[in-house]
């Protein structure tokens, strides 16, 4: 299903679930709940995805955040700003519009399939646990 199909969804999150990365409440901060019931944090999510993106992906990735938190501060400028009536609904359709199409693209990237239950969990399968580079190995020893 497709993400923007399941914006017309919804999903009740109970405030005692915590994000399935940090362990922290879930309704402490943005959220992704997904159909399996997941759910994890806006930033864990984009955090750990970012482990399984290709560079092009990843640079993109980066380029939207930065580019909704520059929107996110010129909407609250816009907003606030003493602006006459006329001109603030515009200006802030115009933003409000912009940040909507550049939250669909990320969540396209990183919110396409669940990070437990989704491709990215069946492509890493064949991946080992711990790389050589990440443990001890001696820890592993019987």
């Amino acid at each position: 299903m497709d993400i923007k199909e399941l914006r017309n969804n919804y999903g009740f999150v109970s405030w005692q679930r915590n994000c399935e990365l940090c362990g922290y409440p879930t309704l402490s901060r943005d959220f992704y709940l997904f159909p399996c019931g997941h759910t994890f944090h806006a930033q864990c999510l984009r955090t750990e995805m970012m482990k399984y993106l290709d560079n092009v992906e990843k640079v993109r990735v980066t380029e939207l955040t930065q580019k909704i938190q520059n929107l996110s501060q010129n909407r609250k400028k816009t907003i606030g700003s003493g602006a006459n009536s006329e001109e603030k609904p515009e200006s802030v359709g115009v933003v409000v519009s912009k940040y909507d199409s550049l939250r669909d693209e990320l969540d396209d990237i990183i919110a396409c399939d669940c990070l437990f239950c989704g491709e990215v969990m069946i492509k890493s399968i064949t991946e080992p646990f711990i790389s050589l580079n990440e443990a001890d190995l001696s820890s592993w020893a019987l």
